[in-house]
């Protein structure tokens, strides 16, 4: 862009798109530096002079994106059975994202509970059953799950889920295989 006759040497005037100005102090090799936008202020003549006489140290920090922000939107966490184990997984809808899954499948879905929950709750499921995973979010079938599987079904929610750890016990008669979960036809 050219630079306008009336500015300092080394000074560009940038337009954005919706007319506004800008003003920058740049030269070969060095930092494009951003300067105060009245250029008939005694503040751009005092940043111009100190720029072009090197007085002003310019600190370039490096280009960093903002931090992804989480999405800990509440929907509702799922336990899908099949032949090859178990899949924890969250979803806003699950009806069509157990569609979805469902065509990739080998084998048919033997059993899937649905209980209202977040990705919060879907990350302290996976953590919890951490030592039984298989891949991703698949997991072996055992009677940890299981139970968690029942109490889903039975109280809408894994009970203590918060105070339990991956390896505490569940205690005597843990293995709850026989109680009737959401069978889909």
């Amino acid at each position: 862009m050219p630079r306008a006759h009336n500015l300092p040497k080394f000074v560009i005037r940038d337009v954005d798109r919706y007319g506004s100005e800008r003003f920058y102090y740049r030269r070969a090799g060095k930092p494009k530096v951003r300067m105060p936008n009245d250029r008939d202020s005694p503040a751009f003549m005092e940043m111009y002079n100190a720029l072009r006489n090197g007085l002003v140290v310019v600190k370039v920090a490096p280009v960093s994106r903002p931090p992804k922000r989480q999405k800990l939107s509440t929907g509702y966490v799922y336990f899908l059975r099949t032949e090859q184990g178990i899949k924890i997984g969250f979803s806003e809808d699950p009806g069509p994202r157990i569609g979805a899954l469902k065509t990739g499948l080998a084998g048919p879905i033997l059993g899937l509970v649905v209980m209202p929950g977040s990705i919060r709750t879907e990350r302290q499921l996976h953590r919890l059953f951490d030592a039984s995973r298989r891949n991703g979010e698949w997991f072996k079938e055992t009677p940890d799950i299981t139970k968690a599987m029942a109490q889903a079904a039975a109280y809408g929610q894994v009970r203590d889920l918060e105070k339990r750890e991956a390896d505490a016990p569940l205690g005597p008669g843990s293995s709850i295989t026989d109680v009737p979960l959401a069978i889909l036809p």
